[in-house]
């Protein structure tokens, strides 16, 4: 009975999968489903991931009859440049950028020593590793450090 089940939500799926254009939350819930059991029919079963790229496949068509009406219906310029962008890369359209950037790192090993004031007797030496920002103190400033 559960395999029964399972068959009904899977079809029930697929026809409000469509319905809600490829939305995946939105048919989960309308089918009552958690999203990992969708991922998981996708992985075990070959005929609903087939289903779900079906009609994946005819959506991405409708928006490129779309597109394609912007086109050539409303002389579109914005959506006449992007599809030249997308789909006719092979002509040459594309968009090309030129970065150019220049850089100089230096990696400084070298020990910075910071005297730090503290009451009356006695003051505090820091050391500071700039490499590895690593701070070592001391109290007592009569230590000779390497």
């Amino acid at each position: 009975m559960a395999r029964n089940n399972t068959e009904v939500k899977k079809s029930k799926f697929l026809e409000v999968f469509r319905k809600k254009m490829c939305n995946i939350n939105a048919t989960c819930k309308a089918v009552d489903i958690s999203r990992q059991t969708f991922y998981n029919w996708l992985d075990k079963f070959d005929s609903f991931k087939k289903g779900v790229e079906e009609i994946e496949d005819a959506l991405h068509d409708d928006v490129e009859s779309k597109m394609l009406g912007q086109i050539f219906v409303d002389n579109n310029p914005t959506m006449m440049m992007f599809y030249a962008k997308t789909k006719m890369k092979h002509r040459g359209y594309v968009e090309q950028f030129s970065h150019n950037h220049s850089a100089e790192v230096v990696w400084n090993e070298e020990k910075t020593y910071i005297e730090v004031g503290e009451p009356e007797s006695s003051k505090a030496a820091k050391m500071i590793q700039t490499s590895s920002a690593v701070v070592v103190e001391s109290e007592d400033n009569e230590e000779e450090y390497n």
